[in-house]
């Protein structure tokens, strides 16, 4: 039973090595500009779990929150300003760990 849960670990670490390579190695990921004949519109919205602390922050009275962007199908004109794939996405790769994993391009 050692042995399978050893050759399992050794599994995991190498599939996890080489998935971190694959990211650190592979080329910028750019995303294309949205196109089409439709409109699509967007709505976030904002959860925070009063019953749970967050973990990752000093202070006593933060707790856990959820992020949520929903796209929609809308009706052309849209009144408004395009909005990013990802909010804030040059301050999110800034703040990386800096032994993260995960390469400022993803």
């Amino acid at each position: 039973m050692k042995i399978a849960k050893s050759l399992t670990l050794a599994i995991g670490i190498i599939f996890l090595v080489n998935i971190a390579c694959v990211y650190n190695h592979s080329p910028s990921l750019k995303l294309p500009k949205p196109t089409g004949p439709f409109a699509v519109g967007t709505i976030n919205y904002y959860f925070v779990d009063k019953d749970r602390s967050e973990t990752f922050t000093p202070e006593s009275d933060d707790f856990r929150e959820v992020a949520v962007r929903i796209w929609y199908p809308a009706e052309a004109p849209l009144k408004g300003t395009p909005v990013p794939y990802i909010e804030n996405a040059e301050e999110r790769k800034d703040n990386l760990p800096e032994n993260s994993p995960l390469p400022p391009s993803f």
